[in-house]
């Protein structure tokens, strides 16, 4: 500062990057005066990032530009497991970014994939197949696909399928997939039912909705239970014409108390084999470029719904009449699902896979 001066500026570069969301930043500038050092002043400059910044409103930080944020993130389902009703309607399916190092979100956009993939559960008739893409941006931590849950009336086992996250083209190689793969477990919530009718030495049972390889325990007007078979049950009881009452237990803890009466005139009706699907010849017809199948079933049905699933789309007909074609179709691996069912609750289903 020259005599008779009473102010003196210097210039500081500032540097201007295009970095997005960094913290304000801060240094210091310190005056000492050269004959008498103990005076000194010193000043704090603010550097203000004039390309924005945002909090993330997930977990309240103020996402920085610092090297943990750039150098390390994954992402990952937030669960591998999820449970769902069909009468709940549909199922949320979030996909989560962290750092295993600070728990700081990466600093920078980024896109991944999330799809799903039949298992025993189908895209046509128990959910709606997902392929989504989702964009990360900065600071933002969690997104979420809602999948729908088809909500039938038909007693089935519990049926799943799968999630797949995967990385998009270009993904930079700092960000890892952790827990890529999961699964969707379908609960059914229809109801265990029984029916039953009979002459004076045979009684017929009928039950839907217990689960698979469950047995069945039956006990005829108040008696004893004892085994009895699953899903159709004749068992030679010795009755005289009147009312009648058999209480059903299953294994895996399902009950159905049903009443019914027996006459010397009632006809044993319903003295029906189980609803299979039976295919003409055993497979169905395959060419360069089709698909056809002769079926017949074992019971008569209300109808019957054919579709042919290939790269994760599904053609659908309706083939009630016994006979499904599907034609122009390009080489590849393909499977044919026929679903037959009736009025009473009752269902088949055949799955046959075919290469052209």
């Amino acid at each position: 500062i020259l005599p008779g001066s009473t102010d003196r500026c210097i210039n500081i570069t500032i540097l201007n990057d295009n970095i997005a969301l960094e913290e304000k930043e801060n240094f210091a500038v310190e005056i000492v005066m050269a004959s008498v050092p103990s005076i000194t002043s010193t000043a704090e400059i603010i550097i203000t990032d004039s390309n924005g910044g945002s909090l993330n409103t997930l977990t309240k930080h103020w996402c920085s530009n610092n090297d943990i944020c750039l150098l390390v993130a994954t992402v990952s389902l937030e669960e591998t497991l999820y449970r769902v009703t069909e009468a709940g309607g549909s199922v949320q399916v979030c996909v989560r970014v962290g750092s295993p190092s600070s728990g700081c979100p990466i600093a920078s956009a980024f896109v991944v994939s999330l799809y799903t993939n039949d298992d025993d559960a189908d895209s046509v008739t128990d959910y709606s197949a997902v392929l989504a893409t989702l964009s990360f941006q900065p600071c933002f931590t969690l997104q979420c696909v809602t999948i729908a849950i088809t909500d039938d009336s038909i007693p089935e086992p519990d049926e799943s399928f799968s999630l797949i996250l995967e990385r998009s083209p270009g993904l930079d190689s700092r960000i890892t997939l952790a827990s890529s793969t999961g699964s969707v477990l379908i609960l059914n919530d229809d109801d265990f039912l029984c029916t039953a009718s009979g002459v004076p030495e045979v009684t017929v049972i009928v039950c839907t909705g217990n689960q698979p390889g469950s047995s069945l325990q039956c006990s005829f007007n108040g008696g004893q239970l004892h085994s009895c078979n699953a899903p159709m049950v004749l068992t030679r009881i010795v009755s005289p014409p009147g009312n009648q009452s058999v209480r059903i237990v299953s294994s895996t803890g399902e009950e159905s108390t049903v009443s019914y009466s027996i006459t010397t005139a009632d006809p044993v009706t319903a003295f029906l084999p189980p609803l299979e699907i039976i295919l003409n010849g055993g497979s169905p017809l395959v060419t360069e470029s089709s698909v056809e199948a002769v079926f017949v079933t074992t019971r008569p049905v209300t109808g019957v719904r054919c579709f042919l699933r290939y790269d994760n789309k599904n053609d659908y007909k309706d083939c009630s009449s016994g006979r499904v074609s599907f034609t122009d179709l390009s080489p590849g691996e393909y499977v044919l699902k026929i679903y037959a069912y009736n009025q009473q609750s009752d269902s088949a289903t055949a799955k046959i896979v075919v290469t052209i």
